[in-house]
C-alpha cells in the first residue's frame, strides 16, 4: 500500500473500532490489521471509516510489509492478546526503529516497566484504558491527562513541558489562547502554581502548562513546543 506516515491499527474489536472512528475524526490515514474476517465489528468499521483492512496475522512479517510498516508513523495494538502484541511490537521496531508503539496490557505497574525496558512509547493498563487517550497516544508524545466529549466534540487535557528550543518561549498566555485553547494551569521553574494564569504572564523555559483544546489544536501546540 502506497501510504506513509500512517497509523497501523492491530485489532478490529470494540476498542479497535472506537479508536478507528476517533482517528477518522482526526483525519488520520489508518490501515487496520485483523486476524478474523468474520469479527463482529469488521463491516461496521469498514463502512464508517473507509479505512483499508488487511486480514491476516500481524506476527507475519509479510502482513506488516503489506501494511507498509517501514513507512508508518505508529502502530497501535487494540487486541487482547498481549504476548502476541508484544512480539509484533518488537518485530515492528526491528523493521522500523522510528515507529511509535502504543500497547495495552493488564497491570499498570507492569505496563510502566515494559514501557521503560523495551522502548515502547505508550503502554496502557486495561483498567486505565479508554479509547480517546489511546487514539491520541497514537499521534503524539506529549502527556494526555484526560479527555471528554461535549456535544460530540472531543476535548483533551494535555500537559506540556516548555524546553529551551520551544516556539512557545516568550509568548504570553493571552497570545497562546488566541489559538483556540484554554490554559488551565501554569507552573513556573520556581514551582509556583497558577490556576487560570493571568493573560500577560510570559512563558519561560522549564514551565509546565496544562492546556485544554481540540485534538488538532493540541497537535499544533505540540509542533510549536517542539520547535517545528
Amino acid at each position: 500500500m502506497g501510504v506513509s506516515g500512517h497509523v497501523i491499527l492491530v485489532g478490529c474489536g470494540r476498542l479497535g473500532g472506537r479508536v478507528a472512528k476517533l482517528l477518522k475524526e482526526m483525519d488520520e490515514d489508518v490501515i487496520i490489521i485483523e486476524k478474523d474476517a468474520e469479527a463482529e465489528f469488521v463491516e461496521e468499521i469498514k463502512t464508517e471509516t473507509g479505512f483499508p483492512l488487511l486480514f491476516g496475522d500481524a506476527k507475519d512479517a509479510g502482513v506488516l510489509e503489506e501494511a507498509n510498516v517501514r513507512e508508518a508513523a505508529t502502530i497501535v495494538f487494540a487486541s487482547n492478546d498481549f504476548l502476541a502484541n508484544f512480539e509484533i511490537s518488537l518485530k515492528a521496531k526491528e523493521m522500523n526503529p522510528r515507529i511509535r508503539v502504543v500497547l495495552r496490557m493488564f497491570e499498570q505497574e507492569l505496563a510502566e516497566s515494559f514501557k521503560k525496558r523495551f522502548n515502547i512509547d505508550s503502554v496502557f493498563s486495561v483498567s486505565a484504558l479508554a479509547a480517546p487517550p489511546f487514539a491520541i497516544s497514537a499521534l503524539t508524545k506529549h502527556v494526555i491527562i484526560n479527555t471528554f466529549e461535549i456535544h460530540g466534540k472531543l476535548l483533551i487535557f494535555s500537559r506540556f513541558c516548555v524546553g529551551e528550543n520551544s516556539g512557545l518561549l516568550g509568548k504570553t498566555i493571552q497570545e497562546l489562547e488566541k489559538l483556540n485553547l484554554s490554559v488551565i494551569m501554569h507552573q513556573g521553574h520556581c514551582k509556583e502554581l497558577h490556576l487560570h494564569p493571568k493573560p500577560d504572564l510570559k512563558i519561560e523555559s522549564g514551565d509546565l502548562l496544562l492546556i485544554m483544546a481540540s485534538s488538532k489544536v493540541i497537535e499544533k501546540i505540540a509542533e510549536i513546543n517542539e520547535g517545528r
